[in-house]
């Protein structure tokens, strides 16, 4: 069996990351490593729980979505991060775009629809990491 992606649900509200939680309980090659409140908590968790892919909140106290996503992006450039978010507005999606999210979804969302999400996600980053620098590419050339 293939590696199971280790997915992090960050979320104030308890009830939405026990249900987030329940739909990816449904694949068998996802698995919920952490949980955290807030951004600051996602933050500290990230190194030692290191997720493939964080699932974030945009409206949260101590450190909301955004900022926490733009962080995340930065210090961990191999993580995902996936926006679910009540907010229906273009602008909140191009904020959370330019901070470094790989997509956006609407809340609430499907379990279909969430999973196809961080399945696919997670196999492009694997394949960004994985595909050969070009560097790489001239050497294999030259020999």
């Amino acid at each position: 069996m293939a590696e199971r992606v280790r997915v992090m649900i960050v979320d104030d509200s308890a009830e939405t990351r026990q249900c987030i939680r329940m739909l990816l309980a449904m694949a068998e090659d996802i698995e919920v490593v952490a949980e955290a409140e807030n951004g600051a908590e996602a933050l500290k968790k990230l190194a030692v729980m290191a997720p493939d892919v964080v699932l974030m909140d945009i409206n949260m106290p101590v450190l909301n979505g955004v900022e926490a996503t733009e962080r995340i992006c930065r210090q961990y450039p191999a993580v995902s991060v996936i926006v679910l978010s009540v907010q229906n507005d273009v602008e909140y999606v191009r904020r959370c775009l330019r901070a470094g999210a790989r997509h956006y979804l609407f809340k609430p969302v499907t379990a279909e629809m969430l999973v196809q999400t961080v399945r696919s996600l997670n196999g492009r980053e694997r394949d960004r990491h994985e595909r050969p620098r070009a560097s790489d590419v001239e050497q294999t050339w030259r020999c």
